[in-house]
């Protein structure tokens, strides 16, 4: 079972990408590079943002036949104080846990979706107002996975490329 989230309509031609074969769909899905296009049967395109899996993983759609292939950044000593100042954050929030490690799940810390505006508002007061967003924190659950993604938004390596047809 899969969750599909943040879908919108796609208007135009259907774009480049890997096929996705779909149980009794009309035709298969197309992963893109900016996520999971479906087919209705009025042959209308959706495009899918985020996938969440049974184990709530949650990961963009764009990264499905990739899952597991991300390469881990070397942070810098800037970095690595936001580090120190994110670790503070988890730690604050989730106080049940002694220690935190690279491996520690937010959620299965006991972490609930207050827990999670709590955290991205915190990051914005105590990292120079690094935007976080909610969904962020559901696709990146262990604190190493987190910080490889607060370290790529912080880089600027999550902005999506903007295509304007003329």
């Amino acid at each position: 079972i899969v969750t599909l989230y943040g879908s919108s309509l796609l208007e135009g031609t259907v774009p480049a990408g890997e096929p996705l074969p779909i149980d009794e769909a009309p035709r298969p899905g197309l992963v893109t590079k900016n996520g999971l296009v479906l087919f209705g049967k009025d042959g209308k395109m959706l495009i899918v943002k985020n996938l969440q899996f049974e184990n709530g993983k949650m990961i963009p759609a764009s990264n499905y036949f990739s899952r597991g292939e991300v390469t881990t950044l070397e942070l810098t000593d800037e970095e690595k104080n936001m580090e120190s100042n994110i670790r503070d954050i988890w730690k604050g929030i989730l106080t049940n846990v002694a220690v935190i490690e690279d491996t520690t799940d937010f959620f299965k810390s006991g972490a609930a979706s207050m827990d999670v505006v709590r955290l991205v508002e915190e990051i914005k007061q105590k990292c120079g107002g690094l935007e976080v967003q909610n969904e962020d924190v559901y696709m990146a659950t262990t604190f190493q996975d987190f910080m490889q993604m607060v370290v790529r938004k912080f880089r600027g390596e999550d902005k999506e490329e903007l295509v304007i047809e003329y």
